[in-house]
């Protein structure tokens, strides 16, 4: 038990330190959720093949970016 305890202790250690990274853990998985749900909604009422396309995109472009900003962060706090 004390194996555990010890483990989330440091896991929120480094949480604090990334503030990015903590919520980046948490508003990831929420939008591949909303990303998958427009997905299947625009499927289930027969949405016609540009409108899932541009669905798609949008979500992939969004994450993407977002990925992108974690990786400069890192990358600038690795220079100083």
């Amino acid at each position: 038990m004390h194996g555990v305890r010890w483990l989330l202790l440091k896991d929120l250690q480094i949480l604090r330190r990334s503030p990015l990274q903590a919520v980046l853990l948490v508003v990831y998985p929420i939008l591949i959720a909303v990303l998958v749900g427009a997905l299947v909604t625009v499927i289930v009422q027969g949405g016609d093949a540009t409108t899932l396309i541009s669905v798609a995109a949008a979500g992939v472009a969004f994450l993407g970016g977002i990925l992108a900003a974690e990786y400069l962060m890192r990358r600038k706090g690795n220079h100083d």
